[in-house]
């Protein structure tokens, strides 16, 4: 039943003030005794956001109050501290927005989570619907951010499901007052209906979005940060029980025909975003009013066949057929430790590759060696001691094949896992460990093309890129050579490697 008139500006559905939903917002309000709202920033589905002074730290930040029924349980909340806890050194990092406070607020509609994020000038729905072209140096910059962000997500193991343009955040790399950038306050009045009790459900005023459009145009594109935003759809790779809450229009085609899903949803949805935010138009069009879903769904089939060439065919196998996985015995020898490859799905990009140590108390707790970083930075020796698949913040690989048998003389079961306690190391403790710490870590082999060489039109030079298969690969050799890997084995890694 509706309590309150219409109201036809750009703002949230007032009739969603109501009792688990969103909590009333005034200006120069205050929150948990230290952030006072200044202005209106935007609102979304399931919350409301705003630019609030950090009396504390004597600062501006983004204060996003979800509605109640959308603070049970936030798994939004899990994935932000699950990232902030997180150890991975990865450029990625920057370039997705952090977590600095969260709390509980008490109001008339229920308990409301709060989020303190980082204050962003603007997102790239606003930029799209400027109209303003966008040129190549801004779309290889603003995609070169969101692919580091993205990234960084899917190696710690999180699925983002819903990056559209309004989710991607844009500022100035350096500070900015965002409050003198904003437009001045427009409120809406609140009018409850003739003969409706009214109580406090409600504010006395809405506000719609503050932000100018086109307050960026003017920046170089060298000077924008890009950070990924609003991870309250995200999922957890090895946790995807429910349908990703990904818009319509980007579903991939996997999700269109409800298969099975991982993070390639995510490098669809981005293909869609690159283009939308090159061409200020989106990549399928898609209409849904009146439809049904099979409607939509076969409409947006249509529109994929028609604006995109069909996919190539495998490459054909000249001269070899594709290695098969080696044959391990289930059980090895007394003492022996049972060495595997760990394969982290990194699809449309090379997977990642790891060794794994198995303990002897359980196959899915060990130790996990492996080359981190990227090709444009370079990589890292690291070791996981003690680490355990079965802990909710490790990262599953999507496959483990099983190596070899080695001898324990070259480990060391309680220096390896560090007494039963998780921790990051990069020293060796053991034989094994030595052995492949002999093969130093990829250095950064990104390809490049310098400024001069665009301008005068010639290609960068033409570099061979090493990364963690690399790494295993070569110190597959190494220990081989060590005498603790059989031939077999360094031989069938060469053979896979992509």
């Amino acid at each position: 039943m509706r309590r309150f008139e219409r109201i036809y500006d750009v703002v949230e559905p007032v009739e969603e003030y109501r009792r688990g939903g969103y909590h009333p917002v005034h200006l120069h309000d205050i929150f948990n005794d230290r952030y006072e709202v200044r202005a209106k920033l935007a609102f979304g589905q399931f919350s409301t956001v705003w630019l609030a002074s950090d009396q504390l730290r004597q600062q501006q930040v983004a204060l996003k109050i979800l509605k109640a029924d959308a603070s049970k349980d936030s798994k939004g909340l899990s994935i932000l501290l699950h990232l902030s806890d997180s150890d991975l050194q990865h450029p990625g990092k920057n370039h997705l927005m952090q977590l600095l406070d969260h709390f509980e607020h008490h109001g008339p509609n229920g308990t409301h989570l709060c989020l303190v994020l980082p204050v962003m000038v603007s997102d790239g729905e606003a930029m799209t619907i400027t109209g303003r072209p966008h040129y190549a140096a801004y779309v290889q910059e603003v995609s070169r951010q969101i692919l580091l962000g993205l990234d960084f997500l899917h190696r710690s193991g999180i699925i983002h499901c819903d990056l559209q343009p309004a989710n991607i955040t844009f500022s100035p790399d350096e500070d900015v007052d965002l409050e003198a950038l904003l437009e001045p306050p427009e409120p809406s009045p609140v009018r409850w209906l003739e003969g409706v009790k009214t109580d406090n459900s409600a504010p006395e005023y809405l506000l719609a979005s503050q932000r100018r459009r086109g307050q960026l145009d003017g920046v170089e594109p060298s000077k924008l940060m890009v950070k990924i935003g609003d991870l309250g759809g995200a999922a957890f790779i090895r946790q995807r029980e429910q349908r990703p809450v990904t818009p319509t229009a980007l579903r991939a085609p996997e999700l269109i025909h409800r298969m099975e899903w991982g993070v390639g949803i995510d490098i669809w949805t981005l293909g869609c975003l690159i283009f939308e935010l090159a061409t200020n138009e989106p990549l399928f069009p898609l209409g849904t009013f009146g439809l049904t879903s099979e409607q939509i769904d076969k409409e947006h089939l249509y529109l994929i066949e028609k604006n995109l060439p069909p996919p190539p065919p495998p490459p054909p196998l000249i001269g070899k057929t594709a290695p098969k996985p080696r044959s391990v015995a289930s059980e090895g020898p007394a003492g022996a430790y049972l060495v595997e490859l760990l394969i982290f799905n990194g699809r449309p990009f090379k997977d990642h590759w790891a060794y794994w140590v198995r303990s002897h108390s359980s196959p899915d707790i060990g130790v996990q060696l492996h080359a981190t970083g990227d090709v444009r930075n370079g990589f890292v020796f690291q070791i996981k001691r003690n680490y355990d698949f079965h802990d909710e913040n490790s990262e599953c690989p999507s496959t483990r094949i099983p190596l070899q048998w080695i001898d324990g003389k070259f480990f060391d079961e309680r220096a390896m896992m560090n007494n039963g306690v998780f921790k990051l190391d990069d020293v060796p403790v053991c034989g094994f460990e030595a052995s492949v710490y002999k093969v130093k870590a990829p250095e950064k082999s990104l390809n490049t093309v310098t400024e001069t060489a665009i301008a005068e039109g010639q290609k960068g030079q033409k570099v061979n890129q090493r990364n963690c298969q690399t790494w295993i690969v070569e110190s597959a050799d190494q220990l081989v050579r060590d005498g603790i890997f059989n031939q077999e084995v360094a031989t069938y890694l060469h053979a896979i490697e992509q």
